[in-house]
């Protein structure tokens, strides 16, 4: 079997013509356990977590991880575990977090189409992140800080106009698609924000897309976020955070070059400190891919 194209070997190997998971054989897992089964690999799962820690341990990012990627709930624990937060976009994801141990210090609520009854849940649970998509749900989210005596984190997704070089289908970061707030209408909502009795923005918040394998479009995002952020301190909206979403690429079967992590953060890490921020990143298949 080839080794991962991603994070060192395989915790899928050929042994002598039979196939092991870690040190242990899988037909000796089928025939204990029965078929089918989904079979995962702890040890794969906590070394992709420890290697993104690694690569950007210069900023002491906080890694959310996304639950779409995969929610089993024993992945989720482990990651749990480790210390990393969860990226959420559902009360259905909200109540496998918490199930799962993810502190509600370390959650992030993102995604389109969230209601008010999954505002409501989250804002009890006092998560530590909103991040708004739309000047509605924006509203929808004061209204409900209010009604609740809250005073609640967000920050606002922004659409950067930004080619990931991916596949169409989930490309999420050009004007014409249908996710986050034009840098304009950003600005108008943080300035909006200075006053806000329930609303506290705290960062800035971009989701490129999936499986982009290419650092140069979150170079190019993250220097346009950096000066839009500088634009925005000097006009009294001092953001401490900057999440930069998920959609590391993995390669598969070797036919495509994974994202090349540790050279990604060693332009991207001194860049965050130079501005004083803070770094969230919700990866997701980047964790799992590999792992089962």
């Amino acid at each position: 079997m080839r080794k991962s194209s991603f994070n060192g070997e395989s915790s899928f190997q050929y042994k002598r013509g039979e196939l092991f998971c870690e040190d242990t054989s899988i037909s000796q897992i089928a025939d204990e356990i029965g078929t089918p089964l989904y079979l995962y690999s702890n040890r794969a799962l906590i070394d992709n977590y420890e290697r993104l820690k690694g690569a950007f341990k210069r900023v002491s990012p906080l890694i959310c991880y996304s639950l779409k990627a995969n929610d089993n709930l024993t992945l989720c624990r482990i990651l749990a575990h480790l210390g990393a937060g969860a990226d959420i976009v559902s009360g259905g994801e909200l109540y496998k977090a918490l199930l799962a141990g993810f502190s509600p210090k370390r959650i992030v609520f993102a995604g389109v189409g969230k209601t008010r009854k999954e505002m409501e849940l989250a804002l009890r649970e006092d998560i530590f992140m909103f991040n708004i998509e739309s000047r509605g749900e924006l509203e929808l989210l004061e209204n409900l800080s209010s009604e609740l005596h809250r005073k609640t984190r967000v920050s606002l997704r922004i659409n950067p106009d930004i080619d990931p070089d991916t596949h169409p289908y989930v490309r999420t970061g050009l004007k014409q698609n249908k996710f986050g707030l034009q840098m304009e209408k950003a600005e108008e909502l943080y300035l909006k924000l200075r006053d806000s009795k329930n609303i506290s923005p705290k960062g800035i918040h971009f989701h490129l897309g999936s499986q982009i394998t290419r650092i140069d479009p979150y170079l190019k995002c993250v220097d346009k976020m950096t000066e839009f952020i500088s634009h925005l301190r000097k006009e009294g909206v001092d953001l401490e955070y900057m999440d930069m979403g998920g959609g590391f690429g993995i390669g598969y079967r070797g036919k495509e070059s994974p994202l090349d992590i540790e050279e990604l953060a060693s332009r991207i890490a001194p860049l965050i400190r130079e501005h004083e921020l803070k770094l969230i990143m919700e990866p997701g298949r980047y964790l799992t891919g590999n792992a089962g």
